[in-house]
């Protein structure tokens, strides 16, 4: 007897929520990041550089990052540095600190494996 076959397993849908922590904006993704889901990730930062005035923390709780994604965290890097504000990544996930290294934004982009850190080395 042949059964139906098994549906595919949904993707799990990036949501973004902001919240404040003193003068830090922090930004939390889940999901996965890719060329579908960037630009909701995209949007919100925009919104954080042009309304905030702090710096920023964007914790990545992604399965996976593609390079529209690499792209939309260096373009707020940029954005944030020339405005004199700073960023700085959380994830502890090894697809994306795997994406980091290997496309060396990990250099740029500072990564650390927890908010408490991204917040006090702001803080500093």
């Amino acid at each position: 007897m042949h059964g139906t076959p098994s549906p595919a397993p949904l993707r799990r849908r990036l949501e973004v929520t902001v919240r404040r922590d003193g003068d830090v904006t922090v930004v939390r993704a889940t999901g996965e990041l890719d060329l579908a889901a960037s630009p909701r990730l995209g949007a919100r930062l925009n919104d954080v550089i042009w309304r905030g005035t702090g710096d920023v923390v964007v914790e990545l709780d992604v399965r996976m990052i593609d390079s529209t994604g690499l792209a939309v965290l260096l373009n707020a890097l940029r954005r944030l540095d020339r405005a004199g504000r700073r960023l700085r990544i959380v994830s502890t996930q090894p697809s994306v600190l795997r994406a980091l290294r290997l496309t060396r934004l990990s250099r740029e982009l500072r990564v650390t494996d927890r908010v408490d850190d991204a917040l006090a080395a702001l803080a500093a």
